[in-house]
């Protein structure tokens, strides 16, 4: 397998947070047993029941432990100890992270594309059905108001990265890889801008993407065929219409699932690995991988596709011959993935709301300090690949029972940001806590027509039970009235209750994030959701 190696530039851009990103409450794994702990994406939790198969007919203890791609390239930057293997969605970062070579033994387990799935209606109204797509046709259909599409961040996840590279080498054209003067050239930056206009919903996780759309009712979905035909099972399965799966020839990227070993001197965990490895790449498992929606074969074992997982009615096409866009060269994927953050993508409007009642008071408020200064300062911020557009509008409420202070920074402006942490450092936690209210006045915030130009969310931390002011039932029925598909993510902290978190996510079609073991972590995690 060819494998670009990360550059300098690139070693030194994420190095310094990667002690940081993966916890040091990571399970460890058991020596001098047959166990293996491997950091994996998020798409490889559906192959769960594959993972019991081996444990239990193999005498072994495999576990996924699910990341972004992000945050996979950055433990490999760093030299942590706690894994012994990565399974990543694609070999590029891989590429990107591992700058010390450390991953051996690295083979690709199955493919699937990264394609879009669109309402069947929508497609034959925008004609897309009998025919092959392109990318253009996309942005037509975008700058026309007719289409708009759920997709991972790019700089958290790696189907969102996938595509956004799709779309900017397809706006180059030619079959060349990506250069960094493509990047400078003002037509194709505004083409993509202009397509990634038509993100209605972001996350990332594609898995996750998946769990909100199967509860929403969105028209389209970037993400792996793998997962879409997994949607359209869901969607069958309760009486709903699949989507049309489409495949973008001028833009189409493949994941392949790359699995490697990280070596530790532990010659039985290396045996058990090479054990595994070569039952996920036999004939009778690549098999079982197809039926998961995967295309096997990379060990050259045939592919019959299953017509009730391949249903070719759904536009899937399983015989089609992938000619996959080459990728750049690591320098430039993380040149673009920076391009993405700070001037391509659809601007967001986020507003903060940050307990600061009397519970917070010591060690809570100085761990909420220091995440804010992670996401405020720039430079902390960019290793993150977290750092602000141009266009967004950061809002924030420091609240206990009441509102204790405002505070909004508009775009890349590095005075109001830094001013914004500044503010927070000074202000002391005091009173009860005020969840409904605050909650209620945040949405107020976000302008009723703002979805059209930002990513609206709202974003909640708080370490405590709401005690006062607005009732769950308050909250809920004027969200509803409202009629506003405005998610309000919660990170727990503390002692924050998890039914009252529960509850405001479940109701505005968000998640909960765990922030006692790392709350700049949670942070970090959230922000790839708006």
């Amino acid at each position: 397998m060819n494998r670009a190696r990360s550059q300098p530039a690139l070693a030194l851009l994420f190095s310094a947070l990667a002690l940081l990103l993966v916890s040091c409450n990571e399970p460890a794994s058991r020596s001098g047993e047959r166990s293996l702990q491997i950091l994996s994406g998020s798409e490889n939790e559906s192959l769960q029941p594959l993972l019991d198969e081996f444990n239990s007919t193999h005498d072994a203890q495999v576990k996924l432990v699910s990341r972004g791609s992000v945050e996979i390239m950055r433990y490999l930057e760093d030299d942590s100890t706690g894994f012994d293997a990565v399974w990543p969605a694609n070999s590029i970062w891989i590429s990107l992270g591992d700058r010390s070579n450390r991953v051996k033994f690295l083979q690709p387990v199955a493919i699937t594309p990264v394609v879009l799935g669109v309402r069947d209606s929508l497609a034959r109204k925008l004609g897309w059905v009998g025919g092959e797509l392109k990318t253009a046709q996309i942005a037509d259909a975008v700058r026309a108001g007719k289409l708009r599409f759920a997709m991972t961040s790019a700089t958290q996840s790696n189907s969102g990265a996938a595509a956004f590279l799709g779309f900017l080498q397809a706006f180059k054209g030619g079959d060349d890889p990506l250069q960094s003067q493509d990047l400078e050239n003002k037509q194709i930056r505004d083409q993509v801008r202009e397509i990634l206009k038509g993100v209605n919903r972001t996350s990332g996780s594609s898995g996750w993407l998946k769990d909100l759309f199967l509860k929403s009712d969105y028209d389209a979905m970037v993400n792996y065929e793998s997962v879409l035909l997994e949607t359209n099972r869901q969607l069958v399965a309760t009486g709903r219409k699949p989507l049309r799966i489409l495949y973008p020839v001028d833009g189409l990227s493949l994941s392949d699932s790359p699995l490697g070993f990280l070596p530790s001197g532990d010659s039985a965990k290396q045996n058990l690995f090479l054990e595994f490895q070569a039952w996920l790449r036999s004939p009778e498992v690549q098999l079982k991988l197809g039926a998961a929606g995967r295309r096997p074969g990379v060990a050259g074992a045939a592919f019959t596709p299953d017509p009730a997982v391949w249903d070719t009615s759904w536009g899937v096409q399983p015989g089609r011959i992938l000619s996959p866009f080459p990728f750049p060269s690591a320098e430039v994927i993380r040149q673009a993935l920076n391009l993405y953050q700070t001037e391509l993508r659809k601007p967001s409007h986020t507003v903060f709301c940050l307990d600061f009642s009397g519970s917070m008071s010591g060690d809570r408020i100085t761990e909420l300090r220091r995440a804010m200064r992670m996401l405020l300062t720039p430079s902390e911020a960019r290793r993150n690949l977290l750092q602000p557009a141009s266009g967004d509008t950061l809002d924030f409420l420091a609240f206990s029972d009441r509102i204790l202070w405002k505070g909004r920074a508009l775009g890349r402006d590095t005075a109001s940001l830094l001013a914004i942490a500044d503010s927070l450092d000074r202000l002391e936690p005091v009173g009860g806590t005020a969840i409904h209210s605050v909650a209620r006045q945040a949405l107020e915030l976000l302008p009723a027509r703002g979805k059209e130009t930002h990513v609206q969310a709202v974003v909640l931390l708080t370490d405590g039970e709401s005690n006062t002011g607005a009732t769950w039932t308050e909250f809920k029925s004027s969200y509803q009235e409202s009629r506003r598909d405005i998610p309000v993510f919660s990170i727990r902290f503390g002692d924050a209750s998890q039914n009252q978190l529960d509850s405001i996510s479940s109701a505005t079609s968000s998640r909960v994030f765990d922030g006692t073991k790392d709350l700049a972590r949670s942070f970090r995690q959230v922000r790839g959701y708006n």
